[in-house]
Protein backbone atom coordinates (compact mmCIF):
# COMPACT_ATOMS: atom_id res chain seq x y z
CA UNK A 1 0.00 0.00 0.00
CA UNK A 2 3.00 2.33 0.45
CA UNK A 3 3.37 2.63 -3.34
CA UNK A 4 -0.13 3.92 -4.08
CA UNK A 5 0.07 6.06 -7.20
CA UNK A 6 -2.31 8.90 -8.00
CA UNK A 7 -3.11 10.05 -11.53
CA UNK A 8 -4.31 13.66 -11.64
CA UNK A 9 -6.17 14.58 -14.83
CA UNK A 10 -6.40 18.31 -15.60
CA UNK A 11 -8.74 19.36 -18.48
CA UNK A 12 -7.55 22.76 -19.71
CA UNK A 13 -9.19 25.45 -21.81
CA UNK A 14 -8.19 29.15 -21.83
CA UNK A 15 -6.49 28.83 -18.45
CA UNK A 16 -3.16 30.53 -19.14
CA UNK A 17 -3.62 33.11 -16.37
CA UNK A 18 -4.18 30.43 -13.72
CA UNK A 19 -2.50 27.28 -15.00
CA UNK A 20 0.90 27.77 -13.36
CA UNK A 21 -0.80 27.98 -9.96
CA UNK A 22 -2.70 24.77 -10.72
CA UNK A 23 0.39 22.86 -11.86
CA UNK A 24 2.50 24.04 -8.93
CA UNK A 25 -0.12 22.84 -6.47
CA UNK A 26 0.39 19.37 -7.95
CA UNK A 27 4.15 19.16 -8.44
CA UNK A 28 4.75 20.33 -4.87
CA UNK A 29 2.41 17.76 -3.30
CA UNK A 30 3.91 16.15 -0.21
CA UNK A 31 2.85 12.77 -1.67
CA UNK A 32 5.28 12.32 -4.56
CA UNK A 33 3.97 9.14 -6.17
CA UNK A 34 1.79 10.93 -8.71
CA UNK A 35 1.47 11.47 -12.43
CA UNK A 36 0.03 14.72 -13.74
CA UNK A 37 -1.92 14.42 -17.00
CA UNK A 38 -2.50 17.83 -18.55
CA UNK A 39 -5.12 17.69 -21.31
CA UNK A 40 -5.01 20.78 -23.50
CA UNK A 41 -8.51 20.88 -24.95
CA UNK A 42 -7.63 22.91 -28.05
CA UNK A 43 -7.05 26.03 -25.98
CA UNK A 44 -6.32 29.03 -28.28
CA UNK A 45 -4.17 30.82 -25.69
CA UNK A 46 -0.74 29.87 -24.32
CA UNK A 47 -2.04 27.07 -22.08
CA UNK A 48 -0.54 24.37 -24.30
CA UNK A 49 2.91 25.99 -24.22
CA UNK A 50 2.77 26.26 -20.44
CA UNK A 51 1.93 22.54 -20.21
CA UNK A 52 4.85 21.61 -22.47
CA UNK A 53 7.30 23.79 -20.55
CA UNK A 54 6.47 22.11 -17.23
CA UNK A 55 6.64 18.64 -18.80
CA UNK A 56 10.28 19.37 -19.64
CA UNK A 57 11.20 20.00 -16.01
CA UNK A 58 9.10 17.32 -14.28
CA UNK A 59 8.97 13.83 -15.75
CA UNK A 60 5.78 13.06 -13.81
CA UNK A 61 3.89 15.34 -16.18
CA UNK A 62 2.25 14.01 -19.35
CA UNK A 63 0.73 16.43 -21.85
CA UNK A 64 -2.10 15.56 -24.23
CA UNK A 65 -3.06 18.03 -26.96
CA UNK A 66 -6.48 17.50 -28.51
CA UNK A 67 -8.91 19.44 -30.66
CA UNK A 68 -11.47 21.36 -28.61
CA UNK A 69 -14.13 18.81 -27.66
CA UNK A 70 -15.16 19.89 -24.17
CA UNK A 71 -14.54 18.81 -20.59
CA UNK A 72 -16.07 15.35 -20.91
CA UNK A 73 -13.76 14.36 -23.76
CA UNK A 74 -10.73 15.85 -22.00
CA UNK A 75 -11.48 13.98 -18.77
CA UNK A 76 -12.08 10.72 -20.62
CA UNK A 77 -8.92 11.11 -22.70
CA UNK A 78 -6.81 11.83 -19.64
CA UNK A 79 -8.29 8.94 -17.67
CA UNK A 80 -7.57 6.55 -20.53
CA UNK A 81 -3.87 7.45 -20.23
CA UNK A 82 -3.77 7.12 -16.44
CA UNK A 83 -1.53 4.49 -14.85
CA UNK A 84 -2.25 5.27 -11.19
CA UNK A 85 -4.21 3.26 -8.64
CA UNK A 86 -6.57 6.21 -8.12
CA UNK A 87 -7.66 9.03 -10.44
CA UNK A 88 -8.37 12.63 -9.47
CA UNK A 89 -9.75 15.41 -11.69
CA UNK A 90 -8.79 19.07 -11.26
CA UNK A 91 -9.94 22.01 -13.39
CA UNK A 92 -7.22 24.04 -15.09
CA UNK A 93 -7.94 27.16 -13.05
CA UNK A 94 -8.36 25.50 -9.63
CA UNK A 95 -5.76 24.23 -7.17
CA UNK A 96 -5.38 22.04 -4.09
CA UNK A 97 -3.54 22.26 -0.78
CA UNK A 98 -0.07 20.71 -1.00
CA UNK A 99 -0.86 18.01 1.59
CA UNK A 100 -4.14 16.93 -0.04
CA UNK A 101 -2.96 13.67 -1.56
CA UNK A 102 -0.85 12.64 1.42
CA UNK A 103 -3.81 13.01 3.79
CA UNK A 104 -6.07 11.15 1.36
CA UNK A 105 -3.53 8.33 1.05
CA UNK A 106 -3.39 8.00 4.84
CA UNK A 107 -7.15 7.37 4.88
CA UNK A 108 -6.88 4.98 1.94
CA UNK A 109 -4.31 2.93 3.85
CA UNK A 110 -6.68 2.70 6.81
CA UNK A 111 -10.02 2.14 5.07
CA UNK A 112 -9.25 1.07 1.48
CA UNK A 113 -12.25 2.99 0.01
CA UNK A 114 -13.21 2.96 -3.65
CA UNK A 115 -13.85 6.72 -3.49
CA UNK A 116 -12.60 9.33 -1.05
CA UNK A 117 -13.84 12.92 -1.14
CA UNK A 118 -13.56 16.22 0.73
CA UNK A 119 -14.70 19.86 0.89
CA UNK A 120 -13.50 23.01 -0.81
CA UNK A 121 -12.98 26.76 -0.69
CA UNK A 122 -14.67 29.14 -3.11
CA UNK A 123 -12.05 31.65 -4.25
CA UNK A 124 -12.34 34.98 -6.00
CA UNK A 125 -9.79 37.74 -6.44
CA UNK A 126 -10.79 39.25 -3.10
CA UNK A 127 -12.07 36.35 -1.01
CA UNK A 128 -11.68 32.77 0.11
CA UNK A 129 -14.77 31.17 1.62
CA UNK A 130 -14.95 27.60 2.97
CA UNK A 131 -18.11 26.02 1.59
CA UNK A 132 -19.99 24.17 4.30
CA UNK A 133 -20.22 20.48 3.59
CA UNK A 134 -23.23 18.22 4.05
CA UNK A 135 -21.20 16.48 6.77
CA UNK A 136 -19.49 17.85 9.89
CA UNK A 137 -17.07 14.99 10.53
CA UNK A 138 -15.18 12.19 8.81
CA UNK A 139 -17.57 9.44 7.67
CA UNK A 140 -16.90 5.94 6.36
CA UNK A 141 -19.84 5.07 4.12
CA UNK A 142 -20.78 1.40 3.95
CA UNK A 143 -24.09 -0.48 4.10
CA UNK A 144 -27.25 1.61 4.42
CA UNK A 145 -25.31 4.88 4.77
CA UNK A 146 -23.69 4.28 1.40
CA UNK A 147 -27.05 3.39 -0.17
CA UNK A 148 -28.46 6.73 1.03
CA UNK A 149 -25.40 8.59 -0.27
CA UNK A 150 -25.90 7.04 -3.69
CA UNK A 151 -29.52 8.18 -3.71
CA UNK A 152 -28.47 11.66 -2.52
CA UNK A 153 -26.33 12.02 -5.65
CA UNK A 154 -29.44 11.52 -7.80
CA UNK A 155 -31.47 14.19 -6.00
CA UNK A 156 -33.03 15.44 -2.77
CA UNK A 157 -35.98 13.94 -0.91
CA UNK A 158 -37.87 14.82 2.28
CA UNK A 159 -36.14 17.20 4.68
CA UNK A 160 -33.19 17.53 2.31
CA UNK A 161 -35.44 19.89 0.33
CA UNK A 162 -34.93 22.47 3.08
CA UNK A 163 -31.71 23.35 1.20
CA UNK A 164 -32.85 23.32 -2.45
CA UNK A 165 -29.71 25.03 -3.74
CA UNK A 166 -27.49 22.19 -2.48
CA UNK A 167 -28.61 19.53 -4.91
CA UNK A 168 -25.11 19.24 -6.36
CA UNK A 169 -23.17 19.76 -3.13
CA UNK A 170 -21.25 16.51 -3.66
CA UNK A 171 -21.71 16.03 -7.42
CA UNK A 172 -18.57 17.69 -8.79
CA UNK A 173 -15.97 15.61 -10.58
CA UNK A 174 -13.20 17.32 -8.61
CA UNK A 175 -12.55 17.01 -4.87
CA UNK A 176 -12.45 13.21 -5.11
CA UNK A 177 -10.14 10.28 -5.60
CA UNK A 178 -11.67 7.39 -7.54
CA UNK A 179 -10.27 3.90 -7.69
CA UNK A 180 -9.09 3.70 -11.28
CA UNK A 181 -11.33 0.77 -12.19
CA UNK A 182 -14.46 2.78 -11.35
CA UNK A 183 -13.53 5.24 -14.08
CA UNK A 184 -11.85 3.13 -16.74
CA UNK A 185 -13.90 -0.10 -16.75
CA UNK A 186 -16.42 1.12 -19.35
CA UNK A 187 -18.28 3.41 -16.94
CA UNK A 188 -17.25 6.45 -18.99
CA UNK A 189 -18.91 4.83 -21.99
CA UNK A 190 -22.28 5.16 -20.26
CA UNK A 191 -22.00 8.94 -20.16
CA UNK A 192 -23.22 11.13 -23.03
CA UNK A 193 -20.23 13.23 -24.03
CA UNK A 194 -22.54 15.87 -25.53
CA UNK A 195 -23.43 16.73 -21.93
CA UNK A 196 -20.13 18.45 -21.16
CA UNK A 197 -21.53 20.80 -18.53
CA UNK A 198 -23.10 18.09 -16.36
CA UNK A 199 -20.86 15.20 -17.25
CA UNK A 200 -19.53 14.84 -13.70
CA UNK A 201 -23.03 14.53 -12.18
CA UNK A 202 -23.78 11.40 -14.20
CA UNK A 203 -20.22 10.14 -13.80
CA UNK A 204 -20.56 10.27 -10.02
CA UNK A 205 -23.93 8.51 -10.01
CA UNK A 206 -22.30 5.69 -11.99
CA UNK A 207 -19.03 5.62 -10.02
CA UNK A 208 -20.73 5.67 -6.62
CA UNK A 209 -23.17 2.98 -7.78
CA UNK A 210 -20.19 0.68 -8.37
CA UNK A 211 -18.39 1.64 -5.15
CA UNK A 212 -18.58 -0.67 -2.14
CA UNK A 213 -16.80 1.65 0.30
CA UNK A 214 -16.62 5.45 0.32
CA UNK A 215 -14.81 7.77 2.74
CA UNK A 216 -15.45 11.47 3.39
CA UNK A 217 -12.68 13.61 4.91
CA UNK A 218 -13.83 16.64 6.84
CA UNK A 219 -11.12 18.84 5.33
CA UNK A 220 -11.03 21.76 2.91
CA UNK A 221 -8.49 20.91 0.22
CA UNK A 222 -9.76 22.14 -3.16
CA UNK A 223 -9.79 25.79 -4.21
CA UNK A 224 -12.60 26.49 -6.66
CA UNK A 225 -11.79 29.61 -8.69
CA UNK A 226 -14.93 31.40 -9.88
CA UNK A 227 -13.46 34.48 -11.55
CA UNK A 228 -12.41 32.79 -14.80
CA UNK A 229 -15.20 33.51 -17.29
CA UNK A 230 -13.39 31.47 -19.95
CA UNK A 231 -13.48 28.22 -17.99
CA UNK A 232 -14.91 25.15 -19.71
CA UNK A 233 -17.27 24.64 -16.79
CA UNK A 234 -18.50 28.09 -15.91
CA UNK A 235 -20.47 29.41 -18.90
CA UNK A 236 -24.11 28.34 -19.05
CA UNK A 237 -26.48 31.04 -20.26
CA UNK A 238 -29.43 30.09 -22.43
CA UNK A 239 -28.06 26.62 -23.24
CA UNK A 240 -28.41 25.31 -19.70
CA UNK A 241 -31.94 24.00 -20.25
CA UNK A 242 -30.82 21.78 -23.13
CA UNK A 243 -27.83 20.52 -21.15
CA UNK A 244 -30.04 19.68 -18.17
CA UNK A 245 -32.46 17.75 -20.37
CA UNK A 246 -29.60 15.61 -21.69
CA UNK A 247 -28.45 14.98 -18.13
CA UNK A 248 -31.94 14.05 -16.90
CA UNK A 249 -32.37 11.61 -19.78
CA UNK A 250 -29.00 10.00 -19.02
CA UNK A 251 -29.79 9.63 -15.32
CA UNK A 252 -33.25 8.20 -15.99
CA UNK A 253 -31.82 5.74 -18.52
CA UNK A 254 -29.22 4.54 -16.02
CA UNK A 255 -31.71 4.19 -13.14
CA UNK A 256 -34.02 2.11 -15.31
CA UNK A 257 -31.15 -0.01 -16.58
CA UNK A 258 -30.09 -0.83 -13.01
CA UNK A 259 -33.68 -1.32 -11.77
CA UNK A 260 -33.47 1.27 -9.02
CA UNK A 261 -36.37 1.64 -6.57
CA UNK A 262 -39.03 4.36 -6.73
CA UNK A 263 -37.22 6.64 -4.25
CA UNK A 264 -34.47 7.23 -6.81
CA UNK A 265 -37.00 8.32 -9.42
CA UNK A 266 -38.61 10.67 -6.88
CA UNK A 267 -35.14 12.10 -6.21
CA UNK A 268 -34.63 12.60 -9.95
CA UNK A 269 -38.04 14.25 -10.30
CA UNK A 270 -37.12 16.65 -7.49
CA UNK A 271 -33.77 17.36 -9.17
CA UNK A 272 -35.66 18.34 -12.33
CA UNK A 273 -37.92 20.71 -10.40
CA UNK A 274 -35.09 22.28 -8.40
CA UNK A 275 -33.06 22.90 -11.54
CA UNK A 276 -35.44 25.81 -12.24
CA UNK A 277 -33.38 27.73 -9.68
CA UNK A 278 -30.16 27.35 -11.69
CA UNK A 279 -31.92 27.91 -14.99
CA UNK A 280 -33.45 31.16 -13.72
CA UNK A 281 -30.17 32.44 -12.25
CA UNK A 282 -28.15 31.42 -15.30
CA UNK A 283 -30.54 33.02 -17.77
CA UNK A 284 -30.89 36.27 -15.80
CA UNK A 285 -27.19 36.60 -14.91
CA UNK A 286 -25.42 39.86 -15.64
CA UNK A 287 -22.82 38.08 -17.79
CA UNK A 288 -25.58 36.88 -20.13
CA UNK A 289 -25.51 39.26 -23.09
CA UNK A 290 -28.72 37.91 -24.66
CA UNK A 291 -31.71 40.22 -24.94
CA UNK A 292 -34.18 40.44 -22.08
CA UNK A 293 -36.87 39.12 -24.42
CA UNK A 294 -34.83 35.99 -25.17
CA UNK A 295 -34.04 35.50 -21.47
CA UNK A 296 -37.74 35.76 -20.64
CA UNK A 297 -38.69 33.30 -23.41
CA UNK A 298 -36.11 30.78 -22.19
CA UNK A 299 -37.61 30.70 -18.70
CA UNK A 300 -41.09 30.44 -20.14
CA UNK A 301 -40.00 27.61 -22.42
CA UNK A 302 -38.69 25.63 -19.44
CA UNK A 303 -41.94 26.09 -17.55
CA UNK A 304 -43.89 24.70 -20.52
CA UNK A 305 -41.72 21.57 -20.68
CA UNK A 306 -43.83 18.53 -19.58
CA UNK A 307 -40.88 17.27 -17.48
CA UNK A 308 -40.85 20.46 -15.44
CA UNK A 309 -44.63 20.70 -15.18
CA UNK A 310 -44.82 17.19 -13.73
CA UNK A 311 -41.82 17.61 -11.44
CA UNK A 312 -42.95 20.92 -9.94
CA UNK A 313 -46.53 19.67 -9.53
CA UNK A 314 -45.25 16.79 -7.36
CA UNK A 315 -42.72 18.84 -5.39
CA UNK A 316 -43.23 18.91 -1.59
CA UNK A 317 -43.43 22.63 -0.79
CA UNK A 318 -43.72 22.08 2.97
CA UNK A 319 -39.96 21.81 3.39
CA UNK A 320 -39.17 25.15 1.73
CA UNK A 321 -38.53 28.52 3.29
CA UNK A 322 -41.03 31.26 2.41
CA UNK A 323 -38.75 32.55 -0.37
CA UNK A 324 -38.61 29.21 -2.14
CA UNK A 325 -42.30 28.53 -1.56
CA UNK A 326 -43.06 31.76 -3.41
CA UNK A 327 -40.58 30.94 -6.18
CA UNK A 328 -41.91 27.44 -6.84
CA UNK A 329 -45.52 28.58 -6.53
CA UNK A 330 -44.76 30.99 -9.37
CA UNK A 331 -43.16 28.10 -11.26
CA UNK A 332 -46.15 25.84 -10.65
CA UNK A 333 -48.58 28.37 -12.06
CA UNK A 334 -46.10 29.46 -14.74
CA UNK A 335 -45.97 33.08 -13.61
CA UNK A 336 -42.97 33.85 -15.81
CA UNK A 337 -42.81 37.63 -15.14
CA UNK A 338 -42.40 37.06 -11.40
CA UNK A 339 -39.80 34.32 -11.88
CA UNK A 340 -37.85 36.56 -14.26
CA UNK A 341 -37.99 39.43 -11.76
CA UNK A 342 -36.94 37.07 -8.95
CA UNK A 343 -33.84 36.08 -10.94
CA UNK A 344 -32.89 39.70 -11.60
CA UNK A 345 -33.33 40.67 -7.95
CA UNK A 346 -31.18 37.75 -6.78
CA UNK A 347 -28.41 38.92 -9.12
CA UNK A 348 -28.52 42.37 -7.51
CA UNK A 349 -28.54 41.29 -3.87
CA UNK A 350 -26.49 38.08 -3.86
Amino acid sequence: MDCIKISVVVPIFKSEDYLVRTIKSLIYQTWKEIEIILVNDGSPDNSGDICDSYAKIDDRIKVIHQLNQGAAHAMRNGANHATGDYIMFLDGDDWIEINTLEKAINKIMLYNPDIIFWSYYKNTINSEVPIKSLFDKDIFFIGDELVNLKRRLVGLVGKELEQPTRTDAISSGWGKLYRKELITNNHFCLVDENDNENFDVVLNIIAFHNAKKVYYMYDYFNHYWISNTNSITKNHGLKLLDKYNIMFDNIEKYLKEKNYSDIYFIALRNRIALSMINITLSVTGFNNSSSLVLQYKTINFALLNPKYIDAIKNLEFKYFSLTWKIFFTCCKYRLTPFIFLFGKLIQVFK
